[in-house]
C-alpha cells in the first residue's frame, strides 16, 4: 500500500510542480525508520500472537488508536505542557520531519528522531530475544 501511495504522491508532486530540494534526500532514511519501527513491532507481536491468540484483537485496536494520536494531518501547537506528551509518541518526529521536508522544504530536526530510534531498538531487541527464546515451541503450539 505504501509503495503504491508513494507513487501516486510523486505524481501529485510533479503535477503541482513541487521542486525537490536537498532535504528530500532524507526521505528514504525516514521511510526506512518507519518501516523498521513497524517491522520490529510485528516481530514482537507476531511471537506473542503464537501463544496468546487474542493479542491480534488488542493490536488491531491499539494501532487504530495510535493512528489517531499521530500527527499525520494535524499540527500540534509547540507550546504548553502537552508538548512532552506529543513528542513521547515515537512516530511524531518522523511524521513531522516528512511533512517539513515535503511541504516546507526544511531539514528534519534530528533531536525529534531520537525517540523512534530508541523505540525501534528496544522493541526489536526485545522481540528478537523473545523469538529466540520461544521459537522451538512454535511447532508444538501451532
Amino acid at each position: 500500500d505504501f509503495g503504491l501511495m508513494a507513487i501516486i504522491y510523486i505524481v501529485i508532486l510533479i503535477y503541482y510542480r513541487v521542486v525537490p530540494n536537498i532535504y528530500f534526500l532524507w526521505l528514504p532514511i525516514l521511510f526506512f525508520l518507519l518501516t523498521a519501527f513497524g517491522a520490529s513491532f510485528m516481530f514482537l507481536l507476531g511471537t506473542i500472537n503464537v501463544f496468546i491468540r487474542d493479542i491480534s484483537f488488542l493490536t488491531s485496536t491499539a494501532s487504530r488508536l495510535w493512528f489517531w494520536f499521530t500527527p499525520i494531518i494535524f499540527i500540534f501547537p509547540y507550546e504548553g505542557h502537552a508538548k512532552l506528551l506529543y513528542y513521547l509518541n515515537p512516530l511524531t518526529g518522523v511524521i513531522t520531519s516528512i511533512r517539513g521536508i515535503i511541504l516546507d522544504g526544511k531539514a528534519p530536526e534530528l533531536i525529534f528522531l531520537v525517540p523512534i530510534l530508541i523505540a525501534t531498538t528496544l522493541v526489536f531487541v526485545s522481540g528478537y530475544a523473545l523469538f529466540l527464546k520461544n521459537e522451538r515451541y512454535f511447532v508444538d503450539v501451532l
